[in-house]
């Protein structure tokens, strides 16, 4: 027997006693690699300290041994409560069972209930209620939420809308909540709504209103209006697989490139398993202004495990074209510049003679002559005083969550945030690594990518696994305690729903405190 073997018992019961909650047991199981039950009340414990967090540990338990414990965790959790969940919060804990789903439903009643004596009291000319902003928070937060409740988000835009008391704050709560991705549920009991206002429903209808169906009949009329199509798909965001799959055939039929380029746009993965001929798909990639740029991104990140071989990787290098631009256009709006980088230093020193006089510093010049008690009569060229700009040493770390939570338009937003740094910084002055279960370094400060390698590995970013940070945040210091630059920050983009606890995370923190690291952080929720 080998050592391993021999003392491997003697550990495993160790780690078993000293488990706390679930998340604990997670490393009892990896370090075992077998099933062991979990006590139940070490269950009831997680749920109630750390719902969220022992959620996360439960996903991993079922896909890696099909057993579930998330109906426990929200009982104990339920049970543990001191006050009725609002929906906001009975939204970010959504899991399947017969208890959340009536907490959600109550929470839901007193949401709109909020909302109905909020609309009641408002006047024309008084600013917008908060409380529609929050509706359009919470609406996303379902969506993100997943099946269980993405469904009552549409709902809840139509229950508020109803609600509107004229026709001024109908059209601006519509034109919010579709800009953020939340079609109502209900078109007709919406329109029915709008007129009793007294909104054409043709207006309704222009902005939400059968953007799907206007763009069906557009397509089966053969129309090649890149204009109007163009406005339909940034107003419908999105189509269902079966209409996407029909569509596609009848545009590809038609070899209507315009067409192709908005169901690509709404539904690429569809759109390209109808579609065999490779050449008209890549062709209507290639056409302007048709759901192009970021959407166009957002379909790429969830689509591209589905695509086939060949048409994945020429889809692949249009795309990176484009977000190259949206790249190179995000980082224009910068401020510095990729000479002076984003941290630039001004230096004095005296002039020489071979010095272009526009670097002469007035100021410091005169200053110079005073202290010395010269005259201006008296001034040589070594009492002139000039500046040199250079470029400022700083250090950035990029953290990004890729875990199993993370979106299509999560992993675009990261795509373009990581090459707007690239292009603002040099290469040695940025790192980056993902995090999942694992770590996975995309860069380090010495390892000088070009900007094209980096945005080919963030096209392949792809969601999953849990969400460990620990072990990024140690390389991000050891990257840090590296460089020793002047200016060191971190940027880490995240759900920030972490695997580990804080008592656990807290010494990482500290050690990049230590190194004088601040922090820039950016949530997807």
């Amino acid at each position: 027997m080998s050592l391993r073997e021999h003392i491997l018992p003697d550990l495993l019961e160790a780690c078993i006693r000293k488990a706390r909650d679930l998340g604990d047991w997670v490393a009892v199981l990896q370090g075992a690699d077998r099933w062991l039950e979990p006590p139940d009340e070490l269950v009831a414990r997680s749920g109630r300290q750390d719902l969220r967090q022992a959620l996360v540990a439960a996903d991993w338990i079922f896909s890696t041994f099909q057993r579930r414990y998330h109906a426990q965790l929200f009982d104990a959790w339920a049970d543990d409560l001191a006050h009725e969940p609002d929906l906001p919060e009975i939204v970010s804990v959504a899991v399947a069972c017969e208890r959340w789903e009536f907490m959600f439903n109550e929470a839901y009643l007193a949401f709109m209930e909020v909302v109905r004596k909020e609309l009641q009291r408002w006047r024309a000319g008084e600013p917008v209620p908060h409380e529609l902003n929050d509706a359009v928070v919470v609406g996303r937060q379902m969506v993100q939420a997943g099946a269980l409740c993405a469904a009552s988000a549409g709902l809840l835009i139509t229950d508020i809308l109803c609600e509107a008391p004229n026709a001024e704050l109908f059209m601006s709560f519509l034109e919010q909540a579709l800009e953020r991705r939340l079609q109502p549920a209900d078109h007709d009991r919406l329109v029915a709504a709008g007129a009793a206002l007294g909104i054409d429903p043709d207006d309704i209808y222009r902005l939400l209103g059968n953007a799907l169906e206007q763009l069906r009949k557009m397509i089966e009329a053969n129309s090649r209006d890149a204009k109007r199509i163009g406005s339909l798909v940034l107003i419908a965001k999105h189509m269902p697989d079966s209409m996407a799959e029909e569509l596609a055939k009848i545009a590809a039929g038609f070899a209507n490139l315009e067409a192709l380029a908005a169901l690509m746009a709404l539904n690429m993965q569809a759109t390209c398993g109808a579609v065999e001929n490779d050449e008209l798909l890549l062709d209507a990639i290639g056409i302007k202004g048709i759901g192009g740029g970021a959407n166009l991104l957002v379909q790429w990140h969830e689509a591209k495990p589905f695509l086939r071989g060949g048409l994945r990787e020429r889809i692949k290098a249009q795309i990176k074209n484009e977000l190259l631009q949206l790249a190179v256009a995000a980082a224009a709006k910068g401020g510095g510049s990729l000479e002076s980088g984003l941290v630039p230093r001004n230096d004095l020193r005296r002039f020489h003679a071979s010095d272009d006089l526009d670097l002469l510093n007035i100021e410091e010049t005169v200053d110079a002559l005073i202290s010395s008690g010269k005259q201006l009569c008296e001034m040589q060229e070594d009492d002139l005083f000039v500046h040199d700009t250079a470029r400022g040493q700083a250090a950035f770390g990029v953290l990004l969550d890729i875990s199993g939570s993370m979106s299509g338009e999560d992993l675009a937003n990261c795509s373009i945030a990581v090459l707007v740094l690239v292009l603002r910084v040099r290469s040695e002055e940025v790192a980056i690594a993902l995090f999942e279960s694992n770590t996975h370094v995309m860069k380090t400060f010495e390892d000088p990518q070009s900007l094209d390698h980096v945005a080919d590995q963030v096209l392949e970013l792809q969601a999953q696994g849990g969400t460990c940070v620990d072990a990024a945040l140690i390389w991000a210091a050891d990257q840090f305690d590296s460089a020793a630059a002047p200016l060191s920050v971190l940027f880490l983009l995240s759900d920030f729903c972490f695997f580990e606890r804080n008592e656990e995370l807290d010494p990482h923190l500290e050690r990049l405190a230590a190194l004088k690291v601040q922090w820039l952080a950016a949530s997807v929720r």
